[in-house]
């Protein structure tokens, strides 16, 4: 055998002698393709690599920017100009997702993740007021969306998906003040909810569904309201209630829709003010006590449910016919406002509520004929509120709250018999009224409380019916068109002057734009008008 073995060997060596040029190319050959074959190793190594840090970077870039979305405040909306550690976190955010977006926008099977990130692109820049920004990227998120919905019209969730995305394109309308548009939006969104429920109604099942028609509903009855069509307004708020307390029967130790429950019962409150009817406010709002209650013993560190809660407390308060149910209300909302200096002992809103229950509970004893307890709480409201106004007097919003409280303050002092009032109340609302008076931020509210402050004829100290007059006629001529408001401010600073004709046409005038929002103020205006005329007449 081994004879054998080298006389194979011996034909191998002597067939390679007589085809050395065979041998020296199959020898090359095998060693091109080898090394060839580890150069494409290499090469799928590094492009697999690269994928994965590709893909790693996307993800990356994505969980990144959610996370400081998130961390920047659930409400994006107030990321401008209000907190620098919110603005830099937005900016991050904005950066990641644009990094996000550049890496994906040539690969067409990432229309969704494309779709998210002009989501989200558009999110911040809304929260930034940066609307046109906002438009280009919800329009562009929108056409995504668009796609994606019309390669699957039967995928429930690809139609939500639009229906969200058409929403915000409304809203960036809204904010430019393009009610038409913004109409047009929320109607497509809501044809859509309207399709899903129709295909899914049983509730249990298809929750996320309803919830959003849900939410169609008062995007459409909050529309209605704002352009006074009360009664549209009213079928689209009961409709939402309808729905609302269906999700919440069904989802008991579900917060969302407890929370949906609550605001379906606060905007169909609003409505009630709207139409002047007290006595469906005052039930409504009732109705929604316990789930505001509810909600913050779920979640006690929700700072914008601590502050709805105190607001709430205080409007119940503020209407209780007997001290010890306003009490009660006064008691609880005051918890929550010192809860809130616990949680966030910084916050400037914290302050401002602490001084607001002060306030409405001395608005409640004024109103009463308590004026010397009224007066007290008064001082304590000013006190409050007084390190906030003077870290930043200039903010318009705060300028209010003081004149508010000195005017409440103001007018329980004269309640009490203390004509004249005090001198530093004179002085402190002296010093706002030269501040705001000829300031163009200065809002219809404030130039509406310098001139009650002007007209007040038991103040002589600030009593100026002139000035007054030329501050509500600046108003006038500032504004596009009169208001119901202003025009009643203008008649109420000529029957001041001895101008009694001129304050009738001025009443006639407000009377004849008075609408919806004016309501509770048309009767008052109504016997002013008359008043006038007598006095005009020599009555």
């Amino acid at each position: 055998m081994r004879a054998r073995g080298d006389a194979g060997w011996y034909a191998v060596r002597k067939w390679l002698r007589r085809h050395r040029l065979v041998a020296a190319f199959a020898v090359a050959l095998m060693t091109v393709t080898a090394a060839f074959t580890i150069k494409l190793y290499a090469m799928y190594t590094r492009a697999v690599q690269a994928e994965a840090a590709a893909s790693r970077k996307y993800l990356m870039d994505r969980a990144t920017a959610g996370m400081l979305i998130g961390t920047s405040a659930s409400k994006l909306q107030n990321v401008a100009g209000v907190d620098a550690v919110r603005g830099t976190l937005a900016d991050l955010a904005y950066e990641q997702l644009q990094d996000f977006a550049r890496w994906s926008e040539d690969d067409f099977t990432l229309r969704a993740e494309q779709a998210q990130a002009e989501h989200m692109l558009g999110d911040v820049a809304f929260g930034r007021g940066e609307y046109a920004a906002a438009l280009q990227h919800r329009q562009a998120s929108l056409r995504y969306y668009q796609a994606l919905a019309a390669e699957l019209p039967d995928d429930p969730e690809r139609q939500s998906d639009l229906s969200i995305a058409l929403v915000l394109v409304g809203d960036v309308h809204g904010a430019y003040g393009d009610a038409d548009r913004q109409l047009e939006y929320y109607l497509a969104a809501f044809q859509i909810d309207q399709q899903l429920v129709q295909r899914f109604p049983s509730v249990p099942e298809h929750r996320s569904h309803h919830a959003r028609l849900c939410y169609s509903y008062e995007r459409l009855g909050g529309l209605a309201m704002s352009g006074n069509d009360l009664d549209i307004a009213y079928e689209f708020l009961t409709l939402r209630r309808e729905l609302a307390e269906r999700l919440a029967t069904a989802f008991p130790d579900n917060l969302e829709d407890q929370r949906n429950l609550y605001h379906a019962l606060r905007m169909l409150a609003m409505h009630a003010v709207a139409v002047g009817d007290a006595d469906a406010r005052e039930r409504l709002d009732t109705q929604a006590a316990p789930l505001i209650e509810r909600i913050v013993a779920a979640e006690p560190n929700n700072l914008t449910y601590r502050f709805l809660a105190i607001e709430h407390g205080c409007g119940l308060a503020q209407r209780a016919t007997s001290e010890k149910a306003a009490w009660k209300y006064f008691q609880r909302a005051m918890s929550d406002a010192r809860d809130l200096l616990r949680i966030d002992p910084g916050s400037p809103m914290a302050f401002g509520y602490v001084s607001a229950v002060y306030s409405t509970r001395g608005a409640w004893l004024s109103d009463h004929g308590r004026f010397l307890a009224a007066a007290r709480q008064m001082r304590k409201a000013i006190a409050a509120y007084e390190p906030l106004y003077r870290k930043n007097p200039d903010l318009p919003d705060r300028a209010l709250r003081v004149l508010d409280n000195l005017a409440v303050l103001r007018y329980t002092r004269l309640g009490a018999g203390w004509h004249g009032s005090s001198g530093w109340i004179v002085r402190r609302t002296a010093e706002l009224v030269d501040r705001w008076e000829h300031d163009p931020l200065a809002s219809e509210t404030i130039t509406d409380r310098l001139i009650s402050a002007l007209t007040d004829e038991r103040c002589p100290g600030l009593f100026d019916p002139a000035r007054a007059l030329a501050i509500a006629q600046t108003v006038l001529d500032r504004a596009d068109r009169p208001t119901a408001r202003d025009l009643a401010a203008v008649a109420r600073c000529l029957d001041q002057l001895g101008e009694w004709e001129a304050a009738a046409s001025a009443a006639e005038a407000a009377l004849a734009l008075a609408g919806p929002a004016e309501c509770t103020k048309v009767d008052q205006w109504t016997a002013d008008l008359e008043r006038y005329r007598r006095s005009a007449a020599g009555g």
